[in-house]
């Protein structure tokens, strides 16, 4: 998923026979992505938050007594689409990560981290990119149920407020 990145392996850290770059940064980070001359960035997946299978608990040296534990999942899928719009295409890429360019839904949290994938690609190969669509859709972190009749699912955005309840007994 665009949102929800996997740690890069040898078998996927080539795609279309160009490398997958990886860069992991913690808040008031800056820093930039870059490619070599004739190539451009393409951004691959990114989030800002809490993934356990993703989280190297680098960002967490400033703790207090406010900040509960780790949640194990709390991301906001904005940032993919804010790197894309800002270093898409580009050969150079610097970035600023702080609390005003990356929005917070891990608020309360530590251990927050900027994850982004990325690729230097040349422009033909760009281009056939750019011509497939991308599947954005975010997968459930909750597994299916079989028995239809005992599932109850609805979706709520920040900041609504949300009630769960279940019937008597």
């Amino acid at each position: 998923s665009l949102y929800i990145p996997s740690f890069l392996t040898l078998k996927s850290s080539y795609y279309f026979g160009y490398p997958i770059n990886q860069i992991i940064a913690c808040i008031q980070s800056r820093f930039i992505i870059k490619c070599p001359d004739l190539y451009s960035i393409r951004i691959y997946s990114a989030y800002f938050g809490i993934q356990s299978n993703t989280n190297l608990n680098l960002c967490s040296a400033s703790l207090s007594t406010s900040i509960q534990s780790d949640p194990g999942y709390c991301y906001n899928k904005n940032t993919y689409d804010f790197l894309v719009s800002t270093c898409n295409n580009k050969n150079t890429c610097p970035i600023i990560f702080n609390a005003s360019n990356f929005i917070d839904s891990c608020s309360s949290f530590s251990n927050k981290q900027l994850l982004i994938q990325y690729q230097c690609l040349d422009s033909s190969t760009l281009n056939k990119i750019n011509q497939c669509s991308i599947d954005t859709s975010i997968p459930l972190i909750c597994p299916k149920l079989t028995d239809s009749t005992r599932q109850n699912e609805q979706f709520w955005c920040e900041p609504d407020t949300m009630s769960i309840s279940c019937s008597a007994g």
